[in-house]
Parts: structure tokens; C-alpha cells; sequence
């Protein structure tokens, strides 16, 4: 029969620890008990029976422990009645001596102590090595608990709730495509220019560049002969202005026609800006030779 004890328990949960009352399990049926004992090979404890019928353990998680500090343990799983009974038989075997094979663990603390009872009916605290008898049966151990906390003698609370999970990073959102600006810049390639003076273009202007003649010999890095062409470097005001890559450069003659000298992009010696440039070891460039970059603008 259902413990009359531990249902005054389970009323005084659902008012004040309504967490710690959800956490009691549903009654355990008359088989599993059996099963329990034909595992161990021994009867049931006198009033195990009635209290698993009541209820069949608690889950610890979010919970408080039911019986005076230690949790009310669930017949199976690592921390359940099978493996405490496990480990007391094993702890008798190794000479404890708090350790009994007939003691039969139903509750535990977490830190290594039970609740136990005994082949009498009795019902054992283990506590540091320590046995003592707290009540004759299980019945009266679960009538002293219910007496004191309907009294106000003992409080039972849940305890303060988990702090919320982190919430989880929000996925990126996929940046939404900004228009773009192009502007499209012809250098004379075959002109001479000197180091320092100014490049001017309508698109400079419109873009809030700076371009001055760079020394070619900056940009490309020291050679063993003579190079011809030129160096640009263009500092723009808004970082809203990028240089297009290689694939928005080329270098042609006044027919339209590639050309085989080198040409690129550099980095003009770590100093701020944008640097392009043409370098021709075999001698000036022919004239019309025009240098076409793009220059982009997000808006």
C-alpha cells in the first residue's frame, strides 16, 4: 500500500516547493520491486516496498533533496537504489565498517553519505562513517519528516532557480548588397613623370582622392638594370573607396592591344593608400600606351 507519510509530504511540496514536488517520480510498479529483489537475491526491505509504491525516487536535477539533505534516490541508473546497493555490498566486501549487506540504501547526499534500511526495518543515517538510528521503520522516519515541516519546524524550499542559458548567438544575417560606384581611370603610360608631382582626373575629384607621382623604385622594389614607366599613389578621404583588383587593371597600347610590360598594384614602401604602377626593363613604352584602372565606391 501507498505510504500515508509521504503522501502528507508530497501535499506539503505542492505548496511550498512545487519544483522539488515535480521531481518526485510515478510510483513504481509491484514487478520492478521484484525484479530489485530477484537481482540482489534477497526479500525487500520492510517498508521499501510501500514507500516505491508511493513514489518511485526523484529527479535531483533543479530540485531540493527530499529527506533531510539527501535525495531520494530512483530504483535503477548510476545514481539510483542499484548501484548504492552495489556499492555498500562492494564496501562490505573491502571491510568498511559502517557497511553492512543488510543495510539497503535509499537516499544519498551526493558527498558519500546515506539514508539506509535495514533487514529489520529500521532507518539508518551513514554519515562520515558514522551509523545512527533515526526511526524504527520507514513509515516513522517519513511521519517525524512530515510532523516537522507541516509544524515550521523544518523548512523544505526549492532551490533558487538556474541562471537562464546564454542566449545563443543569433545566425549572421546575410549583409544586404550595397550599391557600388565605378569610376574608371586611363593613365598615359609613356609619359615621363617625376616623383611627387600631381595626378589629376575628373574621377579623383568626384571620389575625394589625393594622386601623386611615386618613385617607381618604391613600389616595385630595387632592379639590377634600368626600369621605364611610372608610379602612382592615390589616398582617398572616405574608406568607402577601395582600388579594384587585378582583374579591373590593363595595360594596352593605342590600338587597344595588350602590352607585355609588367604592371600592377603595390604597397609604395607600407605608406597609406593605393599604389599602382608600370615597369618596363626594355625600354619607355610606346606612345598612346594607356594604364586603365577602376576605382569603386560603395554607397
Amino acid at each position: 500500500m501507498a505510504s500515508p507519510a509521504f503522501l502528507r509530504l508530497r501535499a506539503y511540496l505542492e505548496v511550498h516547493a512545487p519544483r522539488t514536488r515535480a521531481s518526485l517520480l510515478p510510483p513504481a510498479s509491484p514487478d520492478a520491486l521484484a525484479a530489485l529483489g530477484q537481482d540482489f537475491h534477497c526479500a525487500l526491505p520492510p517498508g521499501f516496498a510501500d514507500l516505491y509504491l508511493t513514489s518511485a525516487g526523484q529527479s535531483a536535477a533543479d530540485a531540493a533533496a527530499l529527506f533531510r539533505g539527501h535525495f531520494f534516490l530512483p530504483l535503477r541508473g548510476i545514481d539510483g537504489v542499484e548501484t548504492a546497493w552495489d556499492q555498500m555490498l562492494e564496501a562490505h566486501e573491502a571491510g568498511a565498517p559502517w557497511a553492512s549487506n543488510d543495510r539497503y540504501p535509499f537516499a544519498k547526499d551526493f558527498a558519500g553519505n546515506f539514508l539506509c534500511v535495514d533487514d529489520a526495518g529500521a532507518v539508518l543515517a551513514i554519515d562520515e562513517g558514522e551509523v545512527t538510528t533515526l526511526a524504527g521503520s520507514i513509515e516513522a522516519f517519513l511521519t517525524d519528516l512530515a510532523d516537522a515541516l507541516e509544524a515550521g519546524e523544518l523548512s523544505l524550499e526549492d532551490p533558487p532557480p538556474p541562471p537562464p542559458a546564454p542566449a545563443a548567438p543569433s545566425p549572421p544575417v546575410a549583409a544586404r548588397a550595397r550599391p557600388v560606384e565605378t569610376f574608371e581611370v586611363l593613365f598615359d603610360a609613356a609619359r615621363d613623370r617625376t616623383p611627387g608631382e600631381p595626378v589629376h582626373n575628373s574621377a579623383f575629384v568626384e571620389l575625394g582622392i589625393e594622386a601623386r607621382v611615386q618613385a617607381l623604385a618604391e613600389v616595385v622594389g630595387p632592379t639590377d638594370g634600368p626600369l621605364h614607366g611610372f608610379a602612382v599613389r592615390m589616398v582617398p578621404r572616405d574608406d568607402r573607396v577601395t582600388l579594384g583588383g587585378l582583374e579591373d587593371m590593363a595595360l594596352t597600347d593605342d590600338r587597344g592591344r595588350p602590352l607585355k610590360a609588367a604592371y600592377g598594384q603595390g604597397t609604395g614602401g607600407g605608406l597609406p593608400g593605393f599604389f599602382v604602377h608600370v615597369s618596363s626593363p626594355t625600354g619607355p613604352l610606346p606612345p598612346g600606351s594607356r594604364l586603365r584602372i577602376r576605382l569603386h565606391r560603395t554607397t
